[in-house]
């Protein structure tokens, strides 16, 4: 649903914040007070014509928002397959930029072509009115309003027929793969050959990379922590703390206040004599071997180039060696995989053809139904020699949603087509 629209600029508003709640909501007002503005901003964020004159007096640009609240499934389902993503409650944001030489519209902050926000918009909502555009409109909404009438009854033969349909995609795929000529196909087999061994000859393991970056690291700047702990390791081991010590304690003979202080001096003497003995061991093990760099060095770049061809990360690069060793099969065996490939999209394809067939006769069947009810609505509202039917046509190809293309064909009045 429309939960929230925001305008600025707009013809004679100024700023304009509207909240829609659930259920019917009436915007009234004097006339000229803005009601049809507030209106037509939404069509013209939707995609409509802007009308001439629409920025108000004095402002660079008109701002329109709006925010949508998606909450059904199959709409979240069919945005995300057009690369919109509402956020995790829901949220999907439009607006529309618009100014003197051109307009700007964007759907969650990224810009979009106008065919593409119709398309998008259709999902979300609809406007009544003489000349507004509405989804019932679109020829491809008029099979899935029929199959939405029918969902319970045709729901599980629709889900096996799209199953079907992405295993016959993934073969004829798979097919496509083997329409090789004899070199062609040797050629690919030795190169694929060439990059397994290449894989293997390299003997990746999980976490080397971090583990060799880490010692390359100390390696590189080996130096500059050899200079800084040998100035803590002087500061350190200075005598300061040593005679601070021994004068307090010189002195807390006179005093027995002074105990505490001498107590405190006597722990930092022992703890700057451990960090004394920690850097002194740490710097014992701290080596540059000029050959072991060198070997981290190169053991870095061959493990970078093998992710530059292969895949970032170990995970990946060996996902890709199995892929490779699956179709060094596959080209081994060639001319029988092929044929086995063939004849399970025949199998494939009747099956689909059988399913579609069921769910093309299904919709046929309900469509009947369907729009006897719609003429007996239309009938009730006064339309007494109103034609309504339903025409199908097949594709010329499979789909998810089988093989039928249909339209509602209405015919008002006597004598009209």
């Amino acid at each position: 649903m429309l939960s929230e629209l925001h305008v600025k600029n707009l013809a004679l508003i100024e700023k304009a914040d509207v909240e829609f709640k659930e259920g019917l909501n009436v915007l009234t007002g004097e006339t000229g007070a803005g009601k049809s503005i507030i209106i037509g901003s939404v069509t013209i964020a939707l995609g409509g014509k802007v009308p001439k004159d629409m920025i108000r007096n004095g402002a660079e640009y008109a701002y329109i928002e709006l925010i949508f609240t998606v909450s059904d499934e199959r709409k979240i389902h069919l945005l995300k397959e057009m690369d919109v993503f509402p956020d995790q409650d829901g949220i999907v944001i439009i607006s529309k930029k618009i100014m003197p030489s051109k307009s700007l519209s964007k759907i969650n902050d990224e810009t979009v072509t106008a065919g593409k926000l119709r398309d998008i918009t259709g999902l979300l909502i609809d406007i009544h009115g003489q000349h507004e555009h509405q989804s019932l409109l679109y020829k491809s909404v008029h099979l899935e309003i029929l199959d939405r009438y029918q969902e319970k009854k045709s729901h599980e033969l629709k889900m096996n027929i799209a199953k079907t349909y992405r295993e016959y995609v993934r073969l004829k795929e798979r097919l496509a793969s083997f329409q090789l000529d004899e070199d062609t196909r040797l050629r690919e087999m030795d190169f694929i050959r060439y990059e397994i061994e290449e894989i293997e000859n390299a003997g990746l393991r999980e976490g080397e990379e971090e583990e060799l970056s880490s010692k390359y690291r100390l390696f590189l700047h080996g130096k500059k922590i050899m200079e800084s702990l040998s100035v803590a390791y002087d500061a350190v081991n200075s005598d300061v703390t040593g005679r601070a010590l021994k004068e307090v304690e010189a002195a807390a003979v006179y005093d027995e206040r002074l105990l505490t202080i001498r107590d405190q001096l006597f722990d930092v003497d022992s703890i700057l004599s451990d960090i004394n003995h920690e850097i002194t061991s740490y710097l014992e093990d701290l080596s540059f071997d000029e050959e072991d760099y060198q070997k981290i060095e190169d053991r870095l770049d061959l493990i970078h180039n093998m992710e530059a061809k292969y895949g970032k990360g170990v995970d990946l690069i060996f996902k890709n060696l199995e892929e490779k060793k699956i179709r060094l099969s596959e080209l081994e065996d060639y001319d029988r995989l092929k044929q086995e490939t063939e004849k399970e999209i025949h199998l494939t394809e009747d099956k689909l053809e059988d399913l579609c067939g069921q769910l093309s006769c299904m919709r046929k069947e309900t469509a009947k139904e369907l729009t006897e009810k719609i003429k007996e609505g239309l009938h009730d509202l006064n339309f007494i020699d109103v034609n309504f039917d339903m025409e199908f046509g097949r594709l010329d190809h499979y789909t998810a949603n089988g093989f039928d293309e249909a339209e509602f064909m209405i015919s008002a009045n006597p004598g009209r087509p």
